[in-house]
């Protein structure tokens, strides 16, 4: 009963964020990255040069709409997105669900500011997400680190995100104690920071795809490193070094979301990477246990609460809860 009703829960969900445009009247060409996404559809990209090319324009991306679109033949572009807005939000509350041993915690963590926006803006980055997840929640799975690879192809940015995910798994083998775990963290952090120093000069040199758009917004970003979201993260980050947490790749969790904090301290770039890695630093605070004050911990999961609902109430006074332009 309880497998049905949460079957029913996430379909339920899926089906939601897959027509948010139509519940809500939007106009899809002001949702944003939606246009993009649907020249994608119309149009495929299928110059693909080399091996490198296949990751930096993200050759699986592309198919995968081409399949759906065979399949949908006489469907508008819009409908192909909303198949993939379903499957990807459905994949990310199953990867959840087997991650926490919860129903409502799956539910509560993709309704969260920063993690919504991958199942109604940024489709191509949450379908990513979403097979990351699930692959994270197998233990043993000697091929995961393939599959990983092809994640890569569906969104480039998880060519960095991967990387220091799977270098953080290698570290969790290490068996530090508490305090050099701690100290670790702060390590990555700072690996973060210095890394960001250099991302531009980084992507000029390999030609990524996105160098052009990225180095422009740099130059418009009104960007301020410092606030009480990355602060919090941080505090929660420490916290959990300190504790007992339950999941087998915990380390890598903490670690990689170290490193794209520090990066995020210093280039809005880095914002993008940080979201990734919310879901899974939240999901680990709410499922692990603490011998600390519990004053401290059940702080803690309040200070998430609070990031959430005023995540939401700062939404709620823009257009589209944020997710429409604005001019």
């Amino acid at each position: 009963m309880q497998r049905f009703l949460s079957q029913f829960i996430f379909i339920l969900i899926a089906f939601v964020l897959a027509s948010i445009d139509i519940i809500f009247n939007w106009d899809i060409n002001l949702i944003s990255d939606r246009v993009n996404y649907l020249n994608h559809v119309a149009e495929p990209y299928n110059d693909f040069y080399s091996v490198f090319s296949f990751f930096n324009f993200e050759f699986i991306w592309y198919r995968i709409l081409i399949v759906i679109k065979s399949f949908v033949p006489n469907s508008n572009e819009n409908f192909v997105l909303r198949i993939v807005t379903f499957f990807s939000t459905w994949i990310f509350l199953q990867a959840f669900r087997r991650r926490t041993s919860s129903i409502f915690l799956p539910i509560f963590i993709i309704f969260m500011p920063g993690v919504i926006e991958f199942y109604v803006v940024k489709l191509r980055h949450g379908l990513a997400l979403s097979i990351f997840a699930y692959l994270s929640t197998f233990k043993s799975f000697k091929l995961k680190n393939i599959f990983y690879l092809v994640l890569c192809s569906i969104h480039s940015s998880f060519l960095l995100s991967n990387s220091i995910y799977i270098f953080g798994s290698f570290m969790k083998k290490l068996n530090l104690e508490k305090s050099k775990k701690l100290f670790l963290n702060i390590a990555f952090l700072f690996g973060g920071i210095l890394f960001s120093i250099s991302i531009l000069e980084m992507m000029q040199f390999f030609g990524i795809r996105q160098y052009g758009y990225i180095s422009q917004a740099v130059q418009n970003a009104d960007f301020s490193g410092f606030g009480l979201y990355r602060i919090s993260i941080f505090i929660i980050i420490l916290s959990l070094s300190c504790i007992k947490i339950k999941s087998y790749d915990s380390q890598a969790v903490l670690y990689s979301t170290s490193f794209f904090l520090g990066f995020s301290f210093v280039s809005f770039i880095g914002g993008r990477f940080l979201s990734t890695f919310l879901p899974f630093l939240i999901a680990e605070l709410l499922i692990s246990k603490s011998e600390l004050n519990k004053f401290i911990f059940w702080f803690l999961r309040l200070l998430v609460i609070s990031l959430f609902t005023y995540g939401w109430f700062l939404n709620f006074s823009k257009p589209g809860f944020g997710f429409l332009y604005t001019n």
